[in-house]
């Protein structure tokens, strides 16, 4: 449709007149308020956005995508218990979405669960290696000191993107902390290497100093 075409080129609302449109006199066309929802979400127009997803949900209460649109709607604005509601409905009518349990385990961790993140995080990597899924380990196993186990996910991290600069500055960072101190200089300057700002420059020499 007309209002596909202009969301896919960027003019979100130019797409949302002609969604409002098809809505109008179809009121139960699912895909015209999901689309008009993604929308509204990429405008960061949030709660609009929700509006959008719950008559998705109120025409077909068992639209997985839908819960999962809600569930990063409730993320956006930081109500993570919220989003793990969506996420955990949206799972339960699609168990095998990496990405929705990947955004779940964000949540998890944000409320300091981070072993029911840890659960989430090993279900998504293995339906998909995706290199996010293996930095927020890291991160946990860092947080839980950790530090040979998080080697080991950002090591898989940087095989997966390897200009991906936290995880060789947060691999510096273990490696500082179990003494092996010239192999965390080498991650700290490739972490320069990929982005020299000032920021990252001043952490690691109050690292290594």
């Amino acid at each position: 449709s007309l209002g596909v075409y202009a969301a896919d080129n960027d003019n979100k609302e130019e797409a949302i007149t002609m969604f409002n449109q098809c809505t109008k006199y179809d009121s139960e066309n699912i895909n015209a308020h999901l689309k008009k929802g993604n929308c509204y979400y990429r405008l960061h127009r949030i709660t609009e956005a929700m509006e959008c997803y719950d008559c998705v949900i109120n025409l077909d209460n068992e639209h997985s995508l839908a819960y999962f649109n809600k569930g990063n709607c409730f993320k956006e604005l930081n109500q993570h218990e919220n989003a793990i509601k969506m996420y955990d409905k949206s799972l339960s009518l699609f168990p095998r979405d990496p990405v929705c349990l990947l955004n779940k385990a964000l949540c998890l961790n944000y409320i300091a669960n981070q072993s029911e993140a840890l659960i989430s995080l090993d279900k998504s990597i293995e339906l998909k290696q995706n290199y996010k899924a293996h930095y927020l380990k890291g991160a946990i196993m860092m947080e839980l000191h950790k530090r040979e186990k998080a080697i080991i996910s950002f090591n898989r991290t940087i095989e997966l993107k390897n200009d991906f600069v936290g995880a060789y500055f947060k691999k510096g960072i273990c490696l500082f902390e179990l003494k092996r101190k010239e192999d965390s200089i080498e991650m700290f300057n490739k972490a320069i290497e990929l982005n020299s700002t000032e920021n990252i420059a001043k952490q690691i020499s109050i690292l290594s100093s």
